[in-house]
């Protein structure tokens, strides 16, 4: 812990700028986790709302997605490079920032600019 201020509580502040004082100990803030090794704050992974201290998501920025292995994933959709679930077409089985990648007839691929009909 790197503190900069201090009074009967605890910290007052803290020197990591990734850092707040939460009950006279410095935290990492929101959507950062302390890195066991360097003790310092390391900003969790974009789709990440927390993260636990390996860089696991813990809660998802998006409420829709859900975490799998560490990630979030969202159904029927994609993450956008915010970290927010993206909804596919209708007609699309999967779909990524391009457009359909596996449209939801199976028997049918989608065009060369990602759209299925």
């Amino acid at each position: 812990m790197m503190i900069i201020e201090c009074d009967i509580n605890g910290c007052v502040t803290c020197k990591d700028e990734n850092k707040r004082p939460n009950h006279g100990v410095c935290v990492c803030k929101p959507s950062y986790y302390e890195d066991s090794t360097t003790h310092q704050c390391e900003l969790c992974n974009t789709e990440c709302k927390t993260c636990n201290n390996k860089g696991s998501c813990t809660s998802c920025k998006d409420s829709s997605a859900s975490i799998s292995d560490g990630a979030c994933v969202c159904k029927n959709s994609f993450l956008n490079d915010n970290g927010i679930c993206h909804i596919c077409d209708s007609k699309c089985g999967i779909c990524n920032k391009d457009g359909c990648v596996i449209c939801s007839d199976y028997s049918t691929p989608p065009d060369e600019n990602g759209h299925c009909n």
